[in-house]
């Protein structure tokens, strides 16, 4: 009787310390293990980052597709969204075939992001964007289930998301966001629009009118110029003739 209590007591031998130690150490090992992975997983959803360069000493590049997609690290794999065709990036490093970039800035609703895009599809400018960023939000309503009937705050939730960029998948395009102080992917609305930057097609335009007057305004000059050549002699012999006097003989008379 006595060595089946004893039986239940320790079911198991003991273990001798350096066997503990072995095990605790496996133990380690593994939480390490799947705290990596786990943090792994948390970094498919970018966090926000503080930009290296200020506004004054800062590359812009002009986003003139919509098929340039921003992208956590250099790889294909890590793309997040498609960013806003018309609107620009903020260049932080350029390189091959990545270019480091910050997009957004700190706003209500919106942080900036650092990430990369692939070199050959952005259009470097020399100026500083007015406007460089799209600022642009949308509401994201959540209900809530088995909610008790008169309960507002758990029937309904709603979010104002701020607005970076589209990923699709299959048939369906989410948007990638800003949501509550957290970055997510969610199903875009259907109705949400946005306005194209005009301002790189401006400066464009600006730029092509002044060329164009430059180079329209040379024959000009010149013929001007070849006009004045050929009047200087004429003028000067005009002059020259009108202030001789007619030769006088008083004995004449």
């Amino acid at each position: 009787m006595l060595l089946c209590i004893h039986f239940l007591l320790f079911p198991f031998p003991a273990i001798s310390v350096a066997a503990e130690a072995q095990a605790n150490q496996a133990t380690a090992e593994a939480q390490t293990v799947r705290r990596t992975s786990l943090n792994a997983a948390k970094a498919t959803i970018a966090q926000p980052t503080t930009a290296s360069i200020s506004d004054s000493a800062a590359t812009y590049a002009c986003i003139l597709t919509s098929d340039v997609y921003f992208h956590q690290a250099e790889t294909d794999a890590s793309a997040l969204f498609t960013l806003p065709k018309t609107y620009f990036v903020k260049v932080l490093a350029v390189g091959t075939p990545y270019t480091k970039v910050e997009y957004q800035t700190e706003a209500k609703h919106v942080k900036p992001l650092i990430g990369y895009c692939l070199t050959s599809q952005l259009t470097f400018v020399d100026y500083i964007p007015v406007n460089p960023y799209l600022y642009a939000t949308f509401e994201v309503k959540y209900a809530a289930e088995n909610a008790e009937q008169g309960d507002a705050f758990l029937e309904k939730l709603t979010f104002t998301c701020g607005y970076y960029g589209d990923y699709t998948m299959g048939t369906k395009t989410y948007a990638y966001v800003l949501r509550d102080g957290e970055y997510a992917y969610v199903p875009k609305p259907t109705d949400f629009r946005y306005a194209e930057n005009p301002e790189y097609a401006d400066r464009l335009s600006t730029e092509a009118d002044a060329s164009l007057s430059a180079s329209s305004a040379t024959p000009i000059q010149m013929g001007l110029l070849v006009v004045l050549c050929l009047l200087v002699p004429l003028l000067s012999a005009l002059i020259i003739k009108s202030s001789k006097s007619p030769y006088f003989d008083p004995e004449e008379d």
